[in-house]
């Protein structure tokens, strides 16, 4: 083979390289979590310590919810939220007991279909009904996101495990005194969207 062949089939060899890259990427991430398929996550949670035993697929109603509003996340935070919503791994060492929830999650995609993940107060994770291995940053993103941790005093919150991985949100501030006075309802609800 000759100089001329050899820098001809390197041409060719870097074209098919481009191309198959270029096809590759055009395709996107896996299980839909791309900007345009995602279009809310609702949560809903207990507000503060309260000793109450609640099956993950409760629906609520407006009377029993206070209504925090929407906020604006960053797209990246969104997504990593949506992808490891979609990526946790069957808890196959599960025991048979309930996993009654502090927090649940309803990840809403444009095409009609929801991912209900729910969380306890020890961190036992279900999603669509299947116990889940725990995912502390997961866990950390929407309790920090959705202020949760606004409802427990400071020394509560350093005691969360995922707390003391992540450390505590710039964002707390101590709304555990206020609960009786502001709003006798037991449950916050947030939206989170993505900016």
């Amino acid at each position: 083979m000759n100089r001329t062949e050899m820098k001809e089939n390197y041409k060719k060899n870097i074209g098919l390289i481009l191309i198959v890259f270029i096809l590759l990427s055009c395709t996107g991430g896996s299980k839909n979590f791309q900007k345009e398929h995602n279009k809310k996550i609702e949560i809903y949670y207990f507000k503060g310590l309260v000793d109450a035993a609640v099956p993950c697929d409760k629906e609520f109603s407006s009377s029993e919810v206070e209504d925090l509003g929407q906020r604006l996340i960053d797209t990246a935070v969104f997504l990593e939220i949506a992808e490891r919503i979609g990526y946790l791994n069957k808890n196959i060492d599960a025991k048979e007991d309930n996993c009654n929830f502090r927090m649940q999650c309803n990840l809403y995609n444009e095409n009609g279909s929801k991912q209900r993940l729910c969380i306890s107060q020890f961190n036992c994770m279900v999603v669509n009904g299947e116990k889940v291995k725990d995912d502390k940053k997961l866990i950390y993103l929407l309790r920090k996101l959705s202020g949760y941790y606004n409802y427990f005093d400071s020394d509560v919150v350093k005691s969360f495990s995922e707390v003391e991985q992540f450390g505590v949100p710039d964002s707390y501030k101590n709304s555990n005194e206020n609960i009786e006075q502001n709003n006798s309802r037991l449950y916050a609800k947030v939206v989170l969207l993505q900016r």
